[in-house]
């Protein structure tokens, strides 16, 4: 049981960025003590826990191995008090932020590949490669792609 709660000490420590020597200072403990726990030789206490709590670790998985749904880091509280505070229109603004900075659904990768192999659409376009020319009319879509050279 010391070492599972020793690794997950760790695990909880990492996913937060800190070093040993700053995981062990945020809830008032020595470096040494902090390996130690870490190792499994020994269990953090109570007093421990409270104060990592506060930097956001989840004290729930460190003990059970269950994460808990409601810990989060001091930043992730501001952001979500921040948008406790918004209207409606506000709200929408952040999740549409959060959606595009996230990481994008396998839809809007193709759609972004579609974009950037240049489609042409419209109605009467003409395409000229070369010595050939292809009128194009109705609502056509034609991908321009480009070779690669030998040699390059």
């Amino acid at each position: 049981m010391r070492e599972l709660i020793g690794s997950r000490l760790r695990a909880e420590r990492e996913r937060l960025g800190y070093n040993q020597i700053e995981f062990a200072a945020i809830g008032g403990a020595s470096n040494r003590t902090q390996v130690d726990w870490e190792r499994g030789k020994q269990v953090p206490n109570a007093e421990f826990l409270a104060l990592v709590a506060v930097a956001g670790v989840d004290v729930q998985y460190i003990l059970t191995g269950k994460r808990s749904s409601i810990a989060m880091t001091l930043d992730e509280e501001e952001l979500l008090t921040g948008y406790r505070g918004l209207d409606i229109r506000g709200k929408a603004g952040v999740l549409g932020m959060v959606e595009t900075l996230g990481t994008p659904s396998p839809s809007a990768i193709r759609e972004k590949q579609a974009q950037l192999a240049h489609p042409i659409t419209g109605k009467n376009a003409q395409i000229n490669s070369g010595k050939k020319s292809t009128n194009i009319s109705g609502n056509a879509k034609v991908k321009i792609e480009r070779k690669k050279k030998d040699g390059l």
